[in-house]
Order: structure tokens, then sequence, then C-alpha cells
């Protein structure tokens, strides 16, 4: 389930001071920013939104809304309206579970297997024009085409024109389907294949960035060994409680930021400091999570919790980087979203206008 949680300050506004709220979700299907324009298009129509904060790389969505106005359902209904799926569990900083991995995979699968027969059909239509062969033939080899590459891009259309949420998926269902009635087929094939290429590449350059974030969060190892008493514990590196004492093996990675109090070793913190070499480490120096461990043993004693070490420091920083927004990027959201209907509007004035003014025909 998402967590709902009140922020400690009370927000003010025109009527006076309120108290908000905030949602954590977990989103999957995300693969561009215009993904996330068209999921907070959708959320800020709900009375009550105050604020939306969507990040793509980690497949989270959080909405800041007036308390008792909204409640979990109200988001998740306009998020699925839109096309895209809400996970029924808590939003962690851990980008996409692996149902969410999984349905990704197989989204990616076949984006690109459509993106192929799209463009292959689209390539013998165009061959077999050249070489004169029955008009027929070409016309089915670019409906192949057009429904081929427009088989994520239409019904994504479709939602977005149903929730007012006008998005490029909407603008290219448009365009096609103009070209088709004005019997320009092979312009609707090219244009639909063009952009299932382009959002396929957008799709994979968003897994890579996600598989960036995950290698950082594999870099600190789930459980640690932890003395207490006179016993050694195996227990979760998030309930190791500061000013506990660590055992870190030869081989073993760190599990927590903290002082060295015995043993010599090397650490390799590379994915930490950025160093190249291995530091040698003896009892008074630090050592940072996810940092590994040479042929020496150390105990260490923990001087930060878990969700506070470096190397969750610097997932938290990467994400927020994510989350945030350029002043630029803001301008260009709110200039879509009157360009992307002024667009259309003039489109259809275009279309009937000129015949209607006696310019010429339909």
């Amino acid at each position: 389930m998402a967590t709902v949680t009140r922020p400690p300050e009370p927000r003010d506004d025109e009527a006076g001071a309120t108290t908000t709220e905030t949602c954590d979700l977990r989103v999957s299907g995300m693969t561009c920013a215009g993904c996330a324009a068209t999921i907070e298009t959708a959320v800020r129509k709900l009375d009550g939104v105050r604020d939306v904060r969507i990040d793509v790389v980690g497949g989270r969505v959080r909405v800041g809304y007036v308390e008792g106005s909204m409640s979990r359902g109200h988001l998740t209904g306009a998020i699925r309206r839109v096309g895209f799926r809400v996970e029924d569990r808590e939003a962690t900083v851990a980008p996409e579970g692996q149902a969410a991995q999984a349905a990704s995979h197989w989204s990616r699968r076949g984006r690109a297997i459509m993106t192929l027969v799209s463009g292959v059909a689209l390539g013998l239509a165009l061959m077999l024009g050249e070489l004169d062969s029955p008009r027929a033939v070409v016309i089915a080899l670019l409906a192949l085409s057009s429904i081929a590459g427009g088989w994520f891009v239409v019904p994504q259309g479709i939602r977005a024109a149903r929730n007012r949420a006008l998005d490029m998926n909407f603008l290219m269902s448009v365009a096609a389907t103009g070209a088709w009635i004005i019997g320009e087929q092979t312009e609707a094939a090219a244009t639909l294949f063009l952009f299932a290429v382009a959002e396929l590449l957008e799709a994979y350059s968003m897994d890579r960035a996600r598989n960036a974030i995950r290698a950082l969060m594999n870099l600190s190892p789930v459980e640690a060994t932890v003395l207490r008493g006179a016993q050694e514990l195996r227990v979760p590196a998030t309930e190791i409680a500061v000013g506990e004492t660590v055992i870190v093996r030869p081989g073993e990675k760190i599990a927590v930021d903290g002082d060295v109090t015995s043993g010599r070793s090397s650490v390799n913190q590379a994915p930490i400091t950025g160093e190249s070499m291995p530091v040698d480490k003896e009892p008074g120096a630090s050592v940072f999570a996810g940092s590994l461990n040479g042929q020496g043993s150390l105990q260490v004693r923990s001087t930060r919790p878990a969700s506070d070490t470096t190397l969750a420091r610097i997932i938290h920083a990467v994400e927020e980087a994510q989350a945030s927004r350029a002043p630029s990027q803001t301008f260009v959201d709110r200039f879509a979203r009157i360009h992307t209907p002024a667009v259309v509007v003039i489109a259809i004035l275009i279309a009937i206008l000129p015949p209607l003014l006696g310019w010429g025909d339909w």
C-alpha cells in the first residue's frame, strides 16, 4: 500500500492556513518526460491537489493535496485512466519491483517487435512501390506498418484524449489518421514507424538510468554481522543502530558508515569516492557503506543509520535530481498545455475553413 504521511509544517494558501498530506505511489510504464507530463496533467485536475512530483527513473509519483480532499483511490484511478499501472505496495527508493521489472521487460520486447515489423513492412512497401507492384499489396503493407507502429502509440493517444491530457501520442495518432484519410498512406506509416523508434530508444535509455540507480543500491549489503554482547548476529543492515559494532570479514561489503575500532585492511571505496586504488584502514579511520573490504578483518563502530549513509544520500540526491525540474522544463510543460490543443484547433480550421470559404475543395 502507498504511504500517506503528513508534513510537520502546515501550508498556507490564499484561503488561509490549511494542512496538506502527501501520497507516494509507485507507477510503472513511464518511459519518457511525456509520460510524466501526461500523469501530472491528469492528477492536477483533481480537486485539492497542491503539488505533483514525478520521478520517471524511479517510477514514483508524489502528490501533495489538501487534507481530506481525496483518497488514494482517486489518485490511482486518475493515473490508471491515462494508461499507467499503479503497484499496490509502498513506494520505496528502489526503482521498480520485480513484477514491474518483468512487465517493463515484456513491454520493451513488445515495442521492439512491433517497431521491427513496422519498419520491415514500410521498407517492403517502398521497395514494391518502386517496382510497380500491385497497389493493393503496397497498401496492405503500409496498413501493416501503420498498425504495428501505432500499436502502443494510438491507444495511449486515445486515453490522453479521453482525459483531456493531450500529448505527443495523441498528436501522432491524429497525424497518421489524417494522412490515411487524405490518401497519404506512406507518410502515415513513416510517421508512426519513426515515432515508435524514438519511443523505443527513449525506453531503453530510461532503463539504463534505472539500472544505474539499481546498481548503486546493490552496493550496500542487505545483512551484516553485528557484535551484540558476546554474540555475533546476522541482522538486516537497516536494523543496525548508531554505536553498534559491525564485524567486516575479508571480501565483504561494509554495511554502514563508521569508524574502524579494531583490525587493519585495505578497502576499495571507489564506488563512493572514485579513488582508483584501495585505501589502507586502521583503528580511527572512517569507512563508507558500499565499499569493499580487502584481505583483513575489521570491526567498525556505526556512526550513522542505514538511511543516512553517504551512499544513501548519494542515491537520494540522484533521485531528487531526477524528480526536480529546471525552469526551462517547467516553461516548456506549461507551453505544451496550450500548444498541443492549439495545434489541433488550427489544423481543424485549416482543413475546414478554405472549402467553406470557397478557397479550395475538400
